[in-house]
């Protein structure tokens, strides 16, 4: 058996092929699109939001000034609509049963 490429496997030939447009890390509640990273810690805390492109080595959180305030409300909708698509049915009909 000869190991797999992931695009090969996915149904692609090209690896530059783009699969998604976006990555959810569930464990953090954070979404990485394109340059863009978003990081949620609760109401409580200071949520982060940065541009890669232009802060690659994520110093600069955009998320409490103005001029980010549409790219924040933007990634924050692509962040919600990601965790309500990649909801684990298991893990709904357990809690249930707690």
């Amino acid at each position: 058996m000869f190991p797999l490429h992931l695009v090969a496997f996915a149904g692609g030939s090209d690896p530059d092929t783009v699969l998604r447009d976006s990555v959810l890390i569930e464990t953090q509640c954070a979404l990485r699109a394109d340059t863009i990273r978003i990081r949620c810690h609760g109401p409580e805390t200071r949520s982060e939001l940065y541009d890669l492109q232009k802060d690659p080595k994520p110093q600069s959180n955009l998320w409490h000034r103005a001029e980010a305030a549409e790219l924040q409300i933007q990634m924050m909708g692509h962040l919600i609509r990601q965790m309500a698509l990649n909801v684990d049915p298991h893990w709904l009909l357990l809690k249930q049963r707690l």
